[in-house]
C-alpha cells in the first residue's frame, strides 16, 4: 500500500533509536559468564546495543539451569517474542525471569515489556528496569539473519 501511494522512500528512514542508543560491551551480560549481583536499573535501561564481549542479542530461550548466570543471581532475563526481520521495523516482546519458587520459565509478576528494533546489521533493545534486584537481561552472540 505504501509503495502504491509513493511512500516507499519513507521505509528507509532509520528510527532514532538506531543512532541514539547506549553501547554495552560488558562481558558479564553474556550467558554463562558467572554469578553476581548486577541489576538493570535506571542507568542500564533504555535503548541499548550489545557489542563485542557482551554478545549481540538478548537470549530468546530459557537458559539451562547450569548456564543461568550472567552477572545476576540466577534468574536471567530472556526475550520471549519474535525478533524483527524487516529493516527499521520494531517488534514487541516480553523479558521473562524464571520463577525461583516454582521453576516456571516466565514468572508472571516479574515479566517486563520490551521493544526490539532491526537497524540493519544489528538490533537495539529498549531494556526495561528490572522489577527487583539482582535481575538483568542476558545476552549471546548471534549473527543477523540475511
Amino acid at each position: 500500500m505504501l509503495i502504491a501511494l509513493g511512500f516507499e522512500k519513507y521505509q528507509q528512514i532509520p528510527p532514532i533509536q538506531c543512532s541514539k542508543h547506549k553501547l554495552v560491551n560488558d562481558f558479564t551480560r553474556r550467558i554463562g559468564s558467572g554469578f553476581g549481583d548486577k541489576c538493570d536499573t535506571n542507568e542500564t535501561s533504555g535503548w541499548t546495543r550489545f557489542i563485542d564481549q557482551a554478545g549481540t542479542i538478548i537470549v530468546d530461550y530459557v537458559p539451562e539451569q547450569n548456564l543461568r548466570y550472567c552477572g545476576a543471581s540466577g534468574r536471567p532475563g530472556w526475550f520471549y517474542g519474535v525478533y524483527p526481520t524487516q529493516l527499521y521495523s520494531t517488534t514487541l516482546g516480553t523479558i521473562c525471569y524464571p520463577c525461583s519458587r516454582t521453576g516456571a520459565p516466565c514468572e508472571r509478576f516479574s515479566n517486563q515489556p520490551i521493544s526490539v528494533t532491526h537497524c540493519g546489521g544489528y538490533f537495539v533493545f529498549d531494556v526495561p528496569i528490572a522489577p527487583e534486584c539482582p535481575l538483568r537481561v542476558c545476552t549471546i552472540d548471534r549473527p543477523m539473519p540475511s
